[in-house]
């Protein structure tokens, strides 16, 4: 080959190279912006969720002792049905929770 058709060569690799380079920046910036968007949206259903969460576990830890008295234990018994009702009706936020983070970890892998 002539000298001039070898640097052509060379030229036309360097292009491919280059456009493949721009491609792939492409590609992993896509990636970066999908996983800063799980990243968000899992850190703000977090902090959504984990003030309710830690005020329940105080108030279940400052629970008096169990007491022979039925109405005592009828009262008690009271507050952890509406304990667990309340989580029910916060299950949505946790499957939310879990559905952001699972996002997040698939965007990262």
């Amino acid at each position: 080959k002539s000298r001039l058709r070898r640097v052509d060569d060379e030229v036309d690799r360097l292009e491919r190279l280059y456009e493949k380079l721009v491609l792939r920046g492409d590609r992993r910036k896509v990636q970066l912006d999908e996983a800063m968007k799980s990243h968000v949206g899992f850190q703000s259903a977090l902090e959504n969720l984990m003030p309710w969460l830690e005020e329940q576990e105080v108030q279940m830890e400052v629970e008096e002792p169990l007491m022979a008295e039925p109405e005592a234990v009828m009262e008690e018994i009271e507050k952890v049905e509406a304990l667990e009702a309340t989580l029910l009706q916060r299950e949505p936020d946790f499957a939310f929770v879990q559905t952001a983070a699972d996002d997040l970890v698939s965007a990262l892998g």
